[in-house]
């Protein structure tokens, strides 16, 4: 009788751990607690990412952080706090995850989108020169941003009645019978330069289209006017001074 009730004791202890074994484990919880959604980061930042983490049967193992599903950070430290070099990653949109994983190796994510600019703001951007030139002209310059990429280059003068010099043609026939070469024919030319320029934080100069130094000497100054703008993440209309000296 005794061993029978050693016999049933062991089995009663077998099944309780054997139940016990078989309970399913509750995975942890992951929510992201900072950055919100769609925020827009720059080239020099560094981008912090706060996690909440919580395991109702357990403990976290790890927390880690990926971009673009590459594993940029991880931490076994609460608070849960990672960091991510903006600078590492392309300008783009991009994917920011944070993963949870317990003690049984179940796992938890959330994932969110955010934006990681160049050394410049993305968006459209205008300048043009004050006043009219002796002449009754003025010189503006549009064009859009993306990415650091550049696009939609519209370089041109305008007289007082809204004509555009390139479009002048009693002002471009007089002008090719004279100099060869006249808005009409360069102005398409300054645009292809300035679009396919190097953008860096220290703008170089383009080569100035043969035949039109004055021209060319504008739409640099212009470029340069609203590259720093753009630097300094500032997307209102640049007004210049203008002198005739140029």
């Amino acid at each position: 009788m005794k061993y029978l009730q050693s016999f049933f004791l062991i089995l009663s202890l077998g099944i309780v751990f054997f139940m016990t074994s078989c309970e399913e484990n509750t995975p942890p919880t992951c929510s992201i607690l900072s950055p919100s959604e769609n925020t827009v980061f720059f080239h020099g930042d560094t981008i912090h990412l706060v996690v909440n983490a919580e395991d109702s049967d357990g403990i976290i193992n790890i927390v880690r952080a990926y971009i673009n599903n590459t594993l940029v950070d991880s931490t076994d430290q609460v608070p849960y706090e990672l960091t991510i070099v903006a600078a590492e990653f392309d300008p783009g949109y991009h994917n920011l995850k944070a993963t949870v994983m317990d003690d049984d190796l179940a796992e938890s994510s959330q994932e969110i989108p955010v934006t990681i600019e160049g050394q410049y703001l993305s968006g459209t951007y205008h300048a043009e020169y004050d006043t009219l030139d002796s002449h009754g002209w003025k010189t503006s310059l549009d064009f859009t941003l993306s990415f650091d990429a550049m696009s939609e280059v519209d370089f041109d003068s305008y007289y007082m009645d809204g004509q555009r010099k390139s479009e002048d043609s009693i002002y471009n026939a007089r002008m090719l019978s004279i100099t060869g070469i006249n808005p009409e024919i360069f102005t398409p030319m300054i645009e292809s330069a300035i679009q396919n320029a190097v953008i860096t934080p220290e703008f170089i100069e383009f080569d100035v289209v043969t035949g039109a130094t004055h021209s060319s000497g504008e739409a640099i100054e212009l470029t340069k006017a609203l590259l720093t703008a753009a630097r300094n993440r500032d997307t209102s209309p640049v007004f210049l001074p203008y002198t005739d000296d140029k």
